[in-house]
């Protein structure tokens, strides 16, 4: 954590971060679909970690992404939906890795009415006024309110985790701003009859 004078920080976590969680994110979703008896072309790429370079990753990950347009997605993971909360250096980094895939790009509004797809995910991007709103009733989001004034604000985000499969996050948080996921919001979605879409939480953050 290098910061100046201010303590402003100047060395920010960006591009690779997001390279490399994107990586082990998908590998991750390959681990969690073997244990649950699902053979997916996520099951071939390996760690970040393992590969001599970022050309190597992005070959496997582009394979995967062919072996899915040739032979689909287990019918229980379509329609398979990657969420990315944010949009910036971490987020961009981890889309990068993503984008090598046959994907389908959708708007936070329109997860649940999404199709089946066999052969291509689907992403969204999540921006600051799709994961929060204002505790006072009837009153409009604004960003710089938002940064200046967190306890004003309370997550919305529960609403979207029945629709995702995959959650990507590249956000900065501390302790000032409402949580994005809770453990009651895994609980209640958990708490179901049928298991949840959810499959894998990659947290790109590190902000201690």
């Amino acid at each position: 954590r290098i910061t100046d004078d201010n303590g402003r920080r100047l060395v920010f976590f960006g591009r690779y971060a997001g390279l490399a969680g994107m990586i082990n994110t998908l590998w991750t979703l390959g681990r969690r679909c073997a244990v649950l008896g699902l053979d997916t072309p996520f099951h071939r790429i390996r760690q970040a970690i393992e590969y001599g370079c970022l050309d190597e990753a992005r070959q496997a990950v582009a394979e995967a992404g062919e072996r899915i347009r040739a032979s689909g997605l287990p019918r229980s993971l379509r329609p398979l939906v990657c969420g990315f909360a944010g949009y910036g250096n971490v987020s961009r980094g981890a889309q990068e890795v993503f984008d090598l895939l046959p994907f389908e790009t959708v708007a936070p509004h329109e997860l649940p009415h999404l199709r089946e797809c066999s052969n291509r995910l689907f992403k969204v991007v999540f921006r600051e006024k799709h994961m929060v709103e204002p505790v006072e009733p009837g009153a409009a989001f604004d960003l710089n309110d938002y940064y200046r004034n967190p306890q004003r604000y309370r997550s919305r985000f529960a609403s979207y985790l029945p629709y995702l499969t995959l959650l990507v996050n590249g956000v900065y948080w501390d302790g000032r701003y409402p949580r994005l996921v809770t453990k009651a919001d895994l609980k209640a979605l958990f708490a179901g009859d049928a298991p949840p879409r959810l499959r894998v939480i990659g947290d790109i953050t590190c902000d201690v």
